[in-house]
């Protein structure tokens, strides 16, 4: 007997650095506890690229007698890991640098006050992924260090119920405290401190031994607002399929052309430019810089912040000014630079895109 099965629901990520906009290098997979759940209800997870779907069987309509596909409560939560396959991925992703483990990039259907700033799922496109959507990524039995008190130290869940006695003090360490959530639930907690202060954590064994990029939940829940809603609260019989979208911003960098001049003598240096022939970027000469190797390089940089694309930029050129004529092409298309060519300016935090040229 073939089974029919229908979209429940879908999540795409997209990205500015891609040409057709699909982010391949973040894989979409379901956590444990929800494959545990997909199978349960007898719902299929559909990997695809830049994301995936999950898919319900499809039963005649019954009318009176036709059931919820799944329960609808504050409990039930459909949980997945990003994982990211390409180790530059921060390179071409305007995203802050960070290390993979200690913190991940959280998204939701749920509209949460609470928070700093509305997590970036969306419906369509609104809105691109910021720093304001990373959280810290913790097992469920973590220590932290805050001068408050374990009194003064309180947890919520991410419905704001108070969670009781899983603050303890190490024994002998100042300042330094247990939370213990082996008997709660994996998910989002926020703890709150005597100063005002507050961090949100995701609380998860699994997700964090994985180091996870980013985790997703999408809750069935009356919490859900109307628009976000994949199954009607008020009939869950009833599938309303959504499309839900995490959106990446291309990383901006200044473009640095480290030209070495092998065969040209050194009062022709002054004679070269960078320069783009539709005028969309321009370059300014920084002076000279001594390479490894030794050899000396006359650099360029561009004036502003290039975004970087996976598609090379056109009509790029290195020139040259002859004696009496105008700029000629020495090189007609430079090449971009590589998303593996990143430098960061430990005292500004700006981030350079160098390539090294050899005329």
């Amino acid at each position: 007997m073939n089974i029919a099965f229908e979209k429940l629901f879908e999540i795409q990520q997209v990205h500015e650095y891609f040409p057709d906009g699909v982010c391949r290098p973040l894989q979409l997979l379901p956590s444990c506890e929800c494959q545990s759940f997909l199978r349960l209800y007898g719902l299929r997870f559909r990997p695809l690229n830049g994301g995936g779907a999950v898919y319900f069987p499809a039963t005649p309509d019954s009318g009176e007698n036709s059931q919820p596909i799944l329960p609808i409560d504050e409990e039930t939560r459909f949980t997945f890991a990003l994982i990211a396959d390409d180790l530059h991925f921060l390179n071409y992703t305007n995203l802050p640098f960070t290390t993979p483990g200690d913190s991940c990039y959280y998204f939701s259907n749920l509209h949460d006050s609470a928070m700093v700033d509305d997590f970036s799922l969306q419906l369509g496109n609104q809105g691109l992924v910021t720093a304001f959507d990373s959280v810290l990524l913790r097992p469920k039995f973590f220590a932290i260090s805050a001068p408050a008190g374990p009194e003064k130290i309180t947890v919520l869940d991410r419905q704001d119920r108070l969670v009781d006695s899983v603050v303890t003090p190490l024994a002998g360490e100042k300042e330094n405290y247990q939370i213990d959530l082996r008997a709660h639930k994996s998910g989002l907690y926020t703890l709150h401190f005597s100063e005002g202060e507050t961090s949100i954590y995701y609380v998860d064994d699994g997700l964090y031994q994985q180091k996870v990029f980013g985790v997703v939940d999408l809750f069935a829940s009356k919490a859900v607002a109307e628009e976000n809603q994949f199954v009607d609260i008020r009939q869950p019989e009833i599938v309303t399929p959504k499309t839900y979208s995490i959106h990446y911003e291309k990383r901006a960098t200044f473009w640095r052309y480290y030209v070495i001049p092998r065969a040209l003598e050194p009062s022709d240096v002054e004679k070269l430019r960078v320069f783009h022939e539709k005028g969309l970027f321009g370059f300014h000469k920084m002076g000279e810089a001594c390479i490894s190797g030794g050899e000396n390089a006359v650099v360029f940089q561009s004036d502003d912040p290039i975004p970087l694309e996976q598609t090379p930029v056109k009509n790029l050129t290195l020139q040259f000014k002859r004696s009496g004529s105008e700029f000629q092409p020495l090189i007609e298309h430079l090449p971009a630079p590589k998303v593996t060519s990143i430098q960061i300016d430990p005292a500004s935090g700006t981030v350079y895109s160098d390539v090294f040229v050899y005329i």
